[in-house]
């Protein structure tokens, strides 16, 4: 098999992966996948080799987050990030539009003078935590998200289905009871949580309506999570759902599945 297969090889097999692969020969950029390339709005490597000369350029200088100031003398941005502990490997991009991103960067061991970089998109994951330690994010009465937090941060996860290549679901869910306790509140939403993963968001968006917004492959895994919510018991509630359609903005999802 020459080199010219193994590299086309290798390119199918990036491609397929939604987070940010790149490999590095020395401090400039060899190789990266579809998903890195598009981030940057580069058609190439050559591409991208012309507009940012040295990839740790990239990196806003945000003291919350790894950037130039934080490279040691004599050390490549590689060496320097690996000092950190792995959570705190963290930096922040612009998009094309100049939108912060932020992604968890994880630096594969050297091969002669190759490195493999991933980098994973944690902006929700972040924004989250950050909003947790100001107490912001959270409806006190009934510990689900809170609907002005969502508000904020939904822009990010029409973003994030973009650059994942998926798209959101919404499930409105609408309490059979029209004035619930705080107590029947919180069973209600620990119920659902049990239930659902880290990352979607369970959000009370009305006395006795919530929305749970998530990020899945195709209509019908939207249906297989409507129909995992249907099965837990003791949630007594009128469920129905909506899926973003092609290019369909967040806010008009939800005004859909709010109408």
């Amino acid at each position: 098999m020459n080199e010219t297969v193994s590299l086309a090889l290798l390119q199918n097999v990036l491609n397929t992966q939604t987070n940010l692969i790149a490999i590095f020969k020395g401090s400039k950029l060899f190789f990266a996948n579809r998903a890195f390339l598009k981030f940057f709005a580069a058609s190439s490597v050559e591409d991208f080799n012309e507009a940012f000369r040295n990839f740790a350029d990239c990196f806003m200088p945000h003291p919350s987050y790894f950037n130039r100031e934080n490279i040691a003398e004599g050390e490549t941005w590689f060496e320097s990030i690996l000092k950190l502990e792995k959570q705190d490997r963290i930096v922040s991009m612009l998009t094309p539009t100049y939108d912060p991103r932020a992604f968890s960067v994880d630096v594969g061991q050297s091969i002669e003078e190759y490195t493999v970089v991933t980098l994973i998109d944690v902006t929700q994951t972040l924004i989250k935590r950050i909003m947790i330690e100001n107490n912001a994010t959270m409806n006190v009465e009934s510990g689900a998200y809170d609907k002005e937090y969502f508000l904020h941060v939904s822009k990010n996860y029409e973003d994030a289905a973009v650059l994942n290549e998926k798209i959101i679901g919404i499930i409105k869910l609408v309490l059979d009871d029209e004035n619930p306790t705080q107590e029947n509140l919180k069973i209600f939403v620990n119920k659902i949580k049990e239930n659902i993963r880290e990352d979607d968001m369970l959000v009370r968006w009305a006395k006795n309506r919530f929305l749970l917004v998530f990020l899945v492959d195709n209509e019908e895994k939207v249906n297989l999570i409507v129909s995992k919510i249907k099965s837990i018991t003791n949630v007594k509630a009128t469920i129905s759902s909506v899926s973003q359609m092609k290019d369909e903005s967040i806010s008009k999802l939800i005004n859909r599945v709010n109408s």
